[in-house]
């Protein structure tokens, strides 16, 4: 993607301007719920990512936001809620509930 990760723009940039503006910053917030909504209602079967953070966020040349690293990701039959699997993820972004009971939940992505 043209512009990176969103956490290269919010923790690694250090040439240019550095910051993102708020506009900018709700835009790329709405742009990954909106991708997160259509991998938890639209897709069929519904998919858990199950690794989302910044470096997960590629921006393309106007900063709309586009999920990646599907690696880490799970099919969710149609009547099922979560997934029982082993504990993956990266630390500090995993939920306490999946990190506790390694069940994974669409509001584990959120």
């Amino acid at each position: 993607m043209e512009n990176g990760s969103l956490d290269y723009w919010l923790h690694e940039k250090t040439d240019g301007p550095t910051s993102l503006d708020w506009k900018t910053r709700l835009q790329i917030a709405q742009g990954a719920a909106k991708g997160l909504a259509y991998l938890h209602q639209s897709c069929e079967p519904h998919i858990l990512h199950r690794d989302i953070k910044s470096s997960n966020i590629l921006l393309n040349e106007k900063f709309e936001a586009h999920l990646a690293d599907f690696g880490l990701a799970r099919l969710i039959l149609p009547y099922d809620t979560h997934v029982t699997t082993d504990l993956v993820g990266t630390l500090g972004y995993i939920p306490p509930e999946y990190g506790q009971a390694s069940v994974a939940t669409y509001k584990g992505d959120i």
